[in-house]
């Protein structure tokens, strides 16, 4: 049996239900908020950057095209999140039958910061003109904003290869003895919920004209790696849970208090839906519910491997290498925080979510707990080994005898008692 809940066994077949009700709650989740308003289309402007960084008491521009011949004249209204950092014209005209680039210049006033430049028009040639929209970043020194750019890539990378380590293991070794299944269920409940925010959040239409009418100077919070992100890391823990259900798993199995926990978030989500079903809450509130069940999951996922390894007094089976990256990450999304506070002379940008900045701080906290715990318990193994290696070469009554006519000695066996 693979899993326990009180006194009556909790089967493999009883997880793999648990497992694929997840699944299917994720995609009835996917068909009532990507299906039924799904659209496809894109912007009805070419834009030459979506991201713009100059420094301050300086400037730069941007090009913006049609993507078809307009029958009339469209006037387009350029709006600034924050109207006192940019100079430039109010507003521009798209002529008819035309797809040539139109140059909007751009120029600071002599602060920093970071503003976004939306478009209006009355024109009803231009539908999903809410699409099309430019981040522009106004800093102390520009290289150190794509210096930014750079570290947010990298972390990005860093924290999405830091899964294979684990699953490499697995596989090579034939066995998850060493990883805990509470972590793997918390995981993926975090992950879920993280993917189903992203995603609706970045692609689905409706969502995203609900969010910018909440909040009219805001952008929309989701970019194209946090996205890719997600997807990626809801499938590789799918694939660590597969590797629970077909290695060696030893006796290891679910414990009763996160199996409950597991059973409350998922209540949660079911209410929530069902909440959004009747028009009782918007679906951008009940999707920012699903990214709150993330940020509950993600500190207390960590307990469950960190007792695991402290019970066993071992961290084989966990492979220290995805901690490794999974702590390298951290410490470059923290400070590519805090160079942009630095460069755009706002400490906001770092203080100003610290829910966030605490559960950064949290795994960073328990990624040195699993360090240590891995330095510790590998020492006194090597340590064991190489006692009890020692203790049957005595046994074994062999004493090896270096150098090119060496002999091999056979002494009397000595028992150690």
């Amino acid at each position: 049996m693979l899993l326990s809940l009180g006194r009556r066994p909790f089967s493999q077949r009883d997880f793999i239900l648990l497992i694929v009700f997840i699944g299917f709650l994720c995609l009835f989740l996917f068909n009532q908020l990507l299906g039924n308003v799904w659209e496809q289309s894109d912007s009805p402007l070419h834009l030459s950057a979506e991201t713009v960084i100059f420094e301050k008491n300086s400037g730069s521009y941007i090009s913006i095209q049609p993507k078809y011949e307009l029958k009339e004249s469209a006037k387009l209204k350029l709006v600034f999140s924050e109207g006192h950092m940019v100079e430039t014209m109010e507003s521009i005209i798209i002529p008819a039958y035309s797809t040539r680039a139109l140059f909007i210049p751009l120029h600071s006033r002599g602060h920093v910061g970071h503003c976004t430049l939306t478009f209006k028009s009355k024109s009803t040639e231009l539908g999903k003109l809410y699409k099309a929209h430019v981040h522009i970043k106004i800093v102390e020194n520009v290289y150190l904003g794509y210096l930014s750019i750079v570290m947010g890539w990298s972390y990005f990378f860093v924290w999405s290869i830091s899964y294979y380590p684990q699953v490499y293991q697995n596989w090579r070794r034939r066995s998850v003895v060493g990883l805990s299944f509470d972590y793997q269920l918390l995981n993926i409940i975090g992950h879920s919920c993280y993917c189903v925010f992203n995603t609706c959040m970045y692609w689905n239409s409706f969502i995203q004209k609900e969010y910018l009418r909440l909040n009219p100077k805001s952008e929309i919070p989701v970019q194209a790696n946090d996205n890719f992100f997600s997807i990626h890391a809801v499938i590789l823990t799918l694939v660590i849970i597969t590797q629970c259900l077909i290695y060696d798993r030893g006796d290891q199995r679910l414990s009763c208090p996160f199996i409950l926990l597991a059973i409350g978030s998922l209540l949660i989500i079911s209410s929530g839906l069902s909440s959004a079903l009747v028009h009782y809450i918007s679906w951008v509130q009940y999707i920012y519910m699903l990214s709150y069940v993330k940020v509950a999951v993600t500190p207390l996922k960590y307990f469950p491997q960190a007792l695991l390894n402290f019970g066993r007094q071992s961290t084989e089976g966990f492979a220290i290498k995805g901690v490794m990256l999974d702590f390298s990450g951290s410490v470059l999304s923290l400070l590519q925080a805090v160079l942009d506070s630095a460069n755009h002379n706002d400490w906001k940008l770092l203080l100003g979510n610290p829910g966030k900045l605490a559960l950064s701080f949290i795994g960073m906290f328990f990624n040195v707990v699993f360090f240590c715990q891995h330095m510790l318990y590998n020492k006194g193994t090597a340590r064991c080994r190489k006692e009890s290696g020692s203790q049957n070469k005595w046994k074994n009554g062999v004493v090896a005898k270096s150098g090119p006519h060496s002999k091999v000695l056979k002494i009397a066996r000595i028992d150690i008692l």
